[in-house]
């Protein structure tokens, strides 16, 4: 092994358990002196042990180290520490960084972190609490993880039937309203088709059928939303890259979604369709449905048909460095590579051959007179008389 240099670098990957790491990109400082990076240093450079960073050392620090290299030509980092100053070029950009980086909204302190969909029930016994509304949703056939939470309203007076009295004694309620905050749409989806009617019998013996709907949100949650979707849309908003993959599909999914595998790419993910709301709710509902629903699709049936086959398509990254696919397009063998038929205008053009006549000057003869000329027993057209010193027609004809 030999030492090489000093390098400056970004740090990408620290695992303190482990005690590696792995930097990238390697650079020079402006004002170092010394010989070049070495070729091997591009892709970035590991160092296993032999630093002085902390524990909590996280990605994006700047770091200064030594360059060896072993007898295979391989570089390494040793004596890793902390820059004592950043560079300034890595300075401007950490800075520009934090400038695109979207601001973090203020959130008032009684408003929750996560927005979870909400949906209304109605006509709840009065006397069930949170174990009884689960343990309805297994027998449903839905998930009773996917609450995330539920409130009891209160009763008001027009449930309490105390609206417009004057003291009478009313009767005691038997059924409430809950509201259920699922984990995502599709949850709440599913949770409105498989609650909406189902009959529940109350205290008194009475049979009632619940009522399910999505919650109507309030203000701050409608503003809070659009925040979140501008937020997300600039989030993943892909970067084209200007390359194409060429491989073949090696699976697809009844979510809309194929797998493309390529020798320089590996495995790139596209999406072909999107599902309607009712699809997407039905998949954790029942998902033998689901499938059964997705597969009589055209949609699905036309990317089926493209797994196995050889496709080519356009690449896109997003911010978080994955690659995506898009504008997926089968190749039909044997016929980009085919060459073109020949054509008519692929023929050279050959002159007729000139008549003998025209060697020696003189005028083409017209057509009907080649045609006597070259006619075999140099019979004239019918109608037309040989002529003077000529022989006849054949025998039988007449003059």
């Amino acid at each position: 092994e030999a030492f090489v240099t000093f390098g400056r670098g970004l740090l990408k990957v620290f695992n303190s358990a482990k005690n590696f790491g792995f930097i990238s990109p390697v650079f020079k400082s402006e004002d170092s002196e010394g010989p070049p990076l070495p070729s091997s240093c591009d892709e970035g450079l590991w160092f296993f042990g032999n630093h002085s960073l902390p524990g909590k050392a996280v990605p994006g620090l700047e770091l200064t180290f030594e360059i060896w290299e072993n007898s295979q030509g391989k570089a390494q980092a040793r004596c890793v520490a902390v820059a004592a100053e950043p560079s300034t070029s890595v300075a401007d950009g950490q800075a520009r960084e934090l400038e695109r980086r979207p601001k973090q909204q203020s959130l008032h302190p009684n408003e929750p972190r996560v927005i979870y969909p909400s949906v209304y029930v109605s006509d709840v016994p009065v006397e069930w609490n949170e174990e009884q509304i689960r343990r309805l949703h297994r027998q449903l056939g839905l998930n009773p993880d996917t609450i995330m939470g539920l409130k009891f309203l209160p009763f008001t007076e027009v449930s309490l039937g105390l609206a417009g009295s004057k003291g009478e004694k009313q009767a005691t309620p038997v059924t409430g309203a809950v509201i259920l905050r699922y984990l995502n749409e599709e949850a709440a989806n599913a949770g409105v088709e498989r609650l909406k009617g189902h009959p529940i019998q109350t205290s008194t013996g009475v049979t009632k059928h619940l009522g399910a709907k999505h919650a109507t949100p309030p203000k701050w949650v409608v503003q809070r939303r659009a925040q979140e979707d501008d937020t997300h849309k600039k989030i993943t908003s892909g970067e084209t890259i200007n390359q194409k993959v060429r491989g073949y599909v090696v699976r697809v999914s009844f979510s809309g979604y194929g797998v493309i595998k390529s020798p320089e790419w590996g495995e790139v993910m596209w999406r072909q369709f999107e599902l309607p709301t009712n699809l997407r709710s039905m998949q954790l509902a029942d998902k033998a449905k689901f499938q059964r629903e997705v597969s009589a699709r055209d949609d699905y049936r036309r990317l089926k048909e493209m797994e196995g086959k050889e496709v080519e398509a356009e690449l896109y990254k997003l911010p978080d460095g994955q690659l995506r696919a898009s504008h997926v397009r089968a190749i039909l063998q044997g016929i980009a590579d085919a060459p073109r038929p020949p054509m008519l205008s692929d023929t050279p053009h050959v002159a007729p051959a000139a008549h003998p006549s025209a060697a020696c000057g003189a005028p083409e003869a017209p057509p009907q007179a080649r045609r006597f000329d070259e006619g075999a027993g140099d019979v004239p057209p019918h109608g037309m008389q040989p002529p003077p010193g000529a022989p006849g027609g054949p025998p039988g004809m007449p003059p």
